[in-house]
């Protein structure tokens, strides 16, 4: 996975572009940034304000130098610090990550496999990018299932699933089974579940993320007494060894949160509470671009 991206190319001139980073995740108020992007890119009204409503950390991107310029002394005035860094600099949004389920914390490198069993990959730990962690909302059961004719509960229908699009704000349909007579809705259940993502970066400027998640990696040879069945304290202690090997510069705010937590049951209000994930996705993806452009 290549970090950056090229800038768009008129003829034979490469047109470099830019990105707006805000200082903070938060959402700005859209009525001060849907203006200002809707007279600088000069996109109609209602795309102004949906881009505002959906800028989380990234504000703006594919900006010319004098557009992004202009956009954040503007934002600077009304008290919404953020600073422009070129756009082959930010990271693509990732889709999926690589699943580490078994774990070796070498002195000089972190290993992983996506298996029990299997290869392992080795990483230095001086290409570790960016550690964040969080908890999301993972959703289990739900769909429809039949009454039958005298109104006992048969079987199990299709599930419903809809995700949110973080980018565009557009809902997607993935799967609908329609109920049919004699069928009921069930509810789902919700439950807090803590991941970490981290992200590599090979020499070549080419790198990868890596997702763990904390019912599912594997705590043998890592952690002593990991068995215990306490997924959440292991999953903390398990990121205190890894925020030992990591520059503090690198380790989110959401991470450290997550750290200093000190709770017994994985947290539902905070900074290290997400919600859904593509939220938490769209999180890192900010965090890592501060830490590639920190030095532009």
């Amino acid at each position: 996975m290549m970090v950056g991206g090229p800038g768009e190319k008129t003829g034979r001139m490469e047109v470099k572009q830019f990105a707006l980073l805000a200082e903070t995740f938060e959402s700005p108020p859209a009525e001060i940034l849907a203006p200002l992007l809707q007279e600088a890119l000069g996109v109609l009204p209602y795309e102004a304000l949906r881009a505002a409503r959906s800028a989380r950390g990234i504000l703006a991107e594919r900006l010319e130098e004098g557009q992004a310029e202009r956009i954040r002394r503007a934002l600077q005035d009304g008290g919404i610090p953020c600073r422009v860094a070129p756009q082959e600099g930010i990271p693509p949004l990732y889709r999926g990550a690589r699943s580490a389920r078994a774990l070796r914390l070498r002195g000089d490198s972190f290993q992983f496999r996506s298996g029990i069993t299997g290869p392992w990959v080795s990483l230095s730990w001086d290409r570790l990018f960016l550690l964040s962690a969080g908890v999301v909302l993972e959703g289990t059961g739900g769909g429809f299932r039949s009454q039958g004719k005298q109104g006992g509960k048969v079987g199990v229908g299709g599930a419903v699933r809809l995700m949110v699009d973080p980018v565009g704000g557009a809902l997607s349909i993935l799967k609908k089974s329609r109920p049919s007579k004699g069928m009921e809705r069930r509810k789902g259940v919700f439950f807090p579940h803590p991941m970490a993502d981290l992200f590599f970066q090979g020499e070549g400027g080419e790198g990868g993320w890596i997702r763990l998640r904390g019912r599912e990696v594997s705590y043998e040879g890592v952690l002593e007494g990991a068995e215990k069945g306490e997924f959440f304290q292991d999953f903390r202690e398990l990121l205190w060894k890894l925020a030992e090997r990591a520059d503090p510069d690198r380790v989110t705010r959401a991470a450290s949160a997550l750290l200093e937590a000190g709770l017994e049951d994985p947290p539902l209000e905070g900074d290290a509470f997400f919600g859904e994930e593509p939220v938490f996705r769209l999180y890192n993806r900010w965090a890592l671009a501060c830490v590639l452009s920190a030095g532009d």
